[in-house]
Parts: structure tokens; C-alpha cells; sequence
């Protein structure tokens, strides 16, 4: 009808081989609280029955949309971005199709992002449905941006994202990031971008696992060498003087793998003290207590393993990291204080 209000949010959902669990996430959506939404199911060549429960839905928001073949979620979420962005819908919802929303999840987060314009993201807590465990998100624009240097700070069912920040960015889903493709989109809207992203700390949806799809398919390998490869990239963002076995011993340290040796802390550690310095240098991009937080968090897994109270003096941190890593004495002891400082405090 040529006078029908035009709905505010388009709720995204990339649907492939879903066909036992569609059904209740696409409910959990239509039975929100905050009503005033369009619905696009984007199906990426499924060979089940997903399509024809997409179409299978009365009520006139649920918009069912086919791929003409297979692109993987990343090339479907970004159809679905272009298309709400020429549409003109004022939020983007991001949703998977085996997850399963709280009723008033949509409600929650348009309220704060209506309430506080200068806010681009808002993502949610999250109940993980495999381990009974939970994915936390910061509630602070300025922790969102320290946990980027660690992990996708937004579980992607979970956000919701002004579609004029998509369209002044242009920032896209890559799909030769996937399966991390999420991290990367993020980690570019609020670091390389510095869009304001908010998290609430409530567990506004229940995050499933589907066999069929990416977090399940691709090799755990694979994942973390796109991982180290994000934080590369996130590492020249912020204009940071480390190579990639530095990135790839943050990561392995930052994610507390068993493989990790004496010279992977050191390593680190060179990592910690120049995002500190840079950050120091730059006007505190990122809120400082906690940045130094989540580093001391890190390295406190490995205190059985490696004497990290002998490493924490200073004389002796200078000359491993003039030994190990080939810096000047000079260089050495700046980062070394820095780095006893992490350790210690």
C-alpha cells in the first residue's frame, strides 16, 4: 500500500540447511515485543527443507529471498546489508537461523541505540546452548574496543547496527575470512573505523551450534590462522612495529594454548607494551586500565608453567628481550619497566 509506514529494522538471517531449527528461531523473532521490523530470510542454496519453511509464513514482515546458488554467510549477509541499506531501514538485526532470541531482545537494544544516537553497534550477552556457558560482551564503548585486540567483541546473532553506519563505511562481510569473517567486520567498524559499540550484558539470545555449518565444517587450524591474520591486520591499524610470529604468539598466549613456549610470553609482551605506548602516544584510544587488565588476565594462565615472578625483574626482562628479540638496550629497558608493570601490578 502506497501508505503504509515503512518499518524501522531489517532483521537479517542467513538460512542454510536449517530445516530443525528455522522454525523456532524465525518464532522467536516474529514474537518480539518490539514489533515494528521486516523479516528477510536469505536462503543459500539449502538442500532441506529450509526454503520452503522460510515461505511457509503468514505474517506479511517475514520476507523469504533465495540465492541462486551456494556464496557462504558472508556474501549472504552483505546481500541482505545492501539491500536494507537501499531500502532506507534505520537498523540492520543480525540473527542466525539455529539460534533462538529472548522475546524482548529487539526491544532492549533499539531503545539504547534510539537513546543515545552517537552509538552505531549494540550487541548482547549470550547463552552458548553447547556448553551451558555464556559469551559475556563489554558494556562500554571504550572495553569493546580493548577486547577487538582479542576476540570478535559482538557475538554476530546478537547485533544490531545503524545502516547509515554501513553505508557512510561500506564495510563488508570478506569472505575469505571466513570463518572468522565476523571478527574482521567488526574489528574494522570499531577499530579501523572507530564506531561507538555498546554491548548489554544480558543474555538477550541463546547461540546454538549447526553441523552444517562454518564454526563446525572448517578445520580449527584453519580458523586460527585467519584469527592471527585479523590481528595482523588490527596490528597495522593501529601502527604497531610486530611481525606476524608476534601476532601469532598473542594469540596463542591470548588464547591460552597448550603449546605455548617461554619465547611466545616474550613475544607478548613486545606486543603489550606497544599497543600500551601507542595508545599512551595516540590520546588513549583504549581505556587503559582495562587494556592492561586483559593482558595481566592473559599471562596469569601461565604462572605454573613459567616462573612469571622471575621474569618480572627488570634487569632481567632488559637482557631477554636484547638476547631473544635482538632489541637495543635502550628499547630493552623502556620495555621492560612497561612489561614488569603488566606482570606485576
Amino acid at each position: 500500500m502506497a501508505n503504509e509506514r515503512k518499518r524501522r529494522v531489517a532483521v537479517c538471517m542467513p538460512v542454510f540447511n536449517a530445516e530443525p531449527w528455522l522454525k523456532n528461531s524465525v518464532q522467536s523473532i516474529l514474537g518480539q515485543t518490539y514489533e515494528d521490523f521486516d523479516l528477510f530470510l536469505c536462503d543459500d542454496g539449502s538442500t532441506d527443507g529450509s526454503f520452503e519453511i522460510a515461505s511457509s509464513f503468514e505474517d506479511p514482515r517475514v520476507r523469504p529471498l533465495k540465492n541462486d546458488r551456494n556464496k557462504g554467510p558472508a556474501e549472504t549477509r552483505n546481500r541482505m546489508n545492501r539491500n536494507a541499506i537501499q531500502q532506507g531501514y534505520d537498523y540492520i538485526a543480525f540473527m542466525d537461523a539455529d539460534d533462538v532470541c529472548r522475546k524482548d531482545r529487539l526491544s532492549t537494544q533499539i531503545e539504547i541505540l534510539d537513546r543515545d544516537p552517537s552509538l552505531d553497534i549494540c550487541g548482547a550477552s549470550c547463552r552458548v546452548a553447547l556448553t551451558g556457558g555464556r559469551w559475556r560482551v563489554s558494556e562500554e564503548p571504550s572495553k569493546v574496543k580493548v577486547d577487538c585486540l582479542f576476540h570478535n567483541p559482538i557475538p554476530t546473532p546478537t547485533a544490531v547496527v545503524r545502516t547509515s553506519c554501513l553505508a557512510q563505511t561500506k564495510i563488508e562481510f570478506a569472505p575469505n575470512m571466513v570463518p572468522c569473517a565476523d571478527y574482521d567486520f567488526f574489528s574494522k567498524l570499531v577499530i579501523e573505523s572507530n564506531r561507538p559499540a555498546i554491548g548489554v550484558d544480558q543474555d538477550l539470545l541463546t547461540y546454538n551450534y549447526n553441523e552444517a555449518g562454518v564454526s563446525h565444517n572448517d578445520k580449527r587450524a584453519g580458523q586460527i590462522k585467519v584469527d592471527k591474520k585479523i590481528k595482523l591486520n588490527i596490528s597495522k591499524i593501529l601502527g604497531l612495529d610486530v611481525d606476524s610470529d608476534i601476532v601469532s604468539s598473542f594469540h596463542d598466549v591470548a588464547f591460552r594454548q597448550e603449546d605455548v613456549r617461554y619465547n611466545d610470553i616474550l613475544n607478548f609482551l613486545v606486543f603489550a607494551v606497544q599497543v600500551i605506548v601507542q595508545n599512551d602516544r595516540g590520546g588513549a584510544f583504549f581505556e587503559t586500565a582495562y587494556l592492561r587488565s586483559r593482558f595481566r588476565s592473559c599471562l596469569s594462565f601461565y604462572k605454573s608453567k613459567f616462573n612469571i615472578l622471575k621474569l618480572s625483574q627488570t634487569r632481567e626482562l632488559e637482557k631477554t628481550f636484547v638476547d631473544s628479540l635482538g632489541l637495543s638496550h635502550g628499547n630493552a629497558m623502556t620495555s621492560a619497566l612497561l612489561a614488569e608493570e603488566i606482570l606485576v601490578r
